[in-house]
Order: structure tokens, then C-alpha cells, then sequence
């Protein structure tokens, strides 16, 4: 994949970044998973800064092979800043820290790489549900509600947190009627009263 291609917005900071990716990712595996989060970034954020943009392309190479790759690129600062801002933050939640506390606290330019990064794992979700949920048998459905409240959890707390966002935000709403309708043609609620959920991992 060249730059050209990817549909991104032209700028030296996104370039770098983009060709950065391209000397880790062997394949286009990771600059394809990355290009559609920085993507989500650039066509729909508010807070679509450069370095948001290119924090977005890195998101699943970094979640598949951990931080030290970032001390390895040549990168603004302030793009794998906002990358590791994205798993603290991803790590917090799951150790039960206060989600709209920590979100509310975050650079702008952080909480839009989340929402992208999530709506990226939010459709993966759909579609895989979409096409083989039926095909399950019931008594391997029974950790799907546990699995995914989480993604209902996470998408009404952005609801009420985030100030900015409301194209990002309205994109994760729909995908959670996407999976609950799903779940509810073969019988499961995403339930409230369920409890000790991890939240869902960003970057796929």
C-alpha cells in the first residue's frame, strides 16, 4: 500500500507515520487495520489533529506487539504519546477505575483514537456475530453476554462524557444495535445486572 492510496489527508507528520508503519508491517496487515482507525480519525473526528491521525495508523501494530515498537519509530513525541494514552487507558478500565472520570480527563486528541479504535473493534464484532452467531451451539453463547456488555458499557459512557465527538460516538451506538440485535435473535440481552466484565480492547 502507498500513501496515495490510503485516502489520508496529506501532511508531513501523517507521512512520516504512514511510512514509519510500513518499515514495521511486513505485510499490509497492520497498515491496512490502521489506515481504516486513521481514517475514522481524519473523516469523522473533531479533534483530528495530525498526530491523532497518525496515532490511529499505529494503534493495532502497537497492540500486537507492544510499546517497544514506538521507542523504535521515528515519530513526533507526541504521537506515541497519544498511543500509549490509549492502552493506559484501555488497562485502567480494566482494573475497575472510574471510565468517565479517566475518559474526562484525557487530551482530546486521545479520546478520538479511542473512539475510532473502538468503533474499529465494534464492527469487527457485528460482522462476526452477523455471520456465524447462528451457527454456534446455545451452550457456547452463555459467555456472549459477559463478553460484550462491556461494548454497550463503554458506548453509554462515551455517550454522557465525551464533549466533542458525536459522529464517532453515534457510529459506536450503531454497532451496539448491530450486536444487540444479534443477540437478540438468538435469545441474549446485554443485561446491566452481569458483572466483572473487562472493557473491549482497542485497535482491531
Amino acid at each position: 500500500m502507498k500513501f496515495e492510496d490510503t485516502g489520508l489527508p496529506s501532511h508531513p507528520t501523517i507521512e512520516k507515520a504512514f511510512n514509519e508503519l510500513r518499515r514495521f508491517d511486513k505485510g499490509d496487515e497492520f497498515t491496512t487495520r490502521g489506515v481504516l482507525i486513521a481514517k475514522l480519525v481524519a473523516d469523522h473526528g473533531v479533534n483530528k489533529t495530525p498526530e491523532a491521525i497518525a496515532a490511529g495508523l499505529f494503534v493495532p501494530i502497537t497492540q500486537d506487539n507492544g510499546p517497544v515498537l514506538l521507542a523504535k519509530a521515528d515519530l513526533p513525541a507526541k504521537v506515541p504519546e497519544i498511543v500509549q494514552s490509549v492502552f493506559t487507558f484501555g488497562a485502567a478500565s480494566m482494573q475497575g477505575v472510574d471510565t468517565a472520570v479517566l475518559y474526562g480527563a484525557l487530551d482530546p486528541s486521545v479520546r478520538t483514537v479511542i473512539l475510532a479504535s473502538s468503533i474499529r473493534m465494534f464492527e469487527l464484532t457485528a460482522n462476526e456475530l452477523d455471520n456465524s452467531l447462528k451457527k454456534t451451539l446455545p451452550e457456547d453463547r452463555k459467555h456472549l453476554q459477559a463478553m460484550l456488555l462491556p461494548v454497550k458499557e463503554f458506548t453509554q459512557m462515551v455517550k454522557r462524557a465525551e464533549p466533542d465527538e458525536a459522529a464517532l460516538v453515534k457510529k459506536c451506538e450503531d454497532y451496539v444495535t448491530r450486536i444487540e440485535k444479534s443477540l437478540s435473535d438468538v435469545g441474549i440481552k446485554l443485561n446491566p445486572a452481569v458483572k466483572d466484565m473487562k472493557p473491549p480492547r482497542p485497535g482491531r
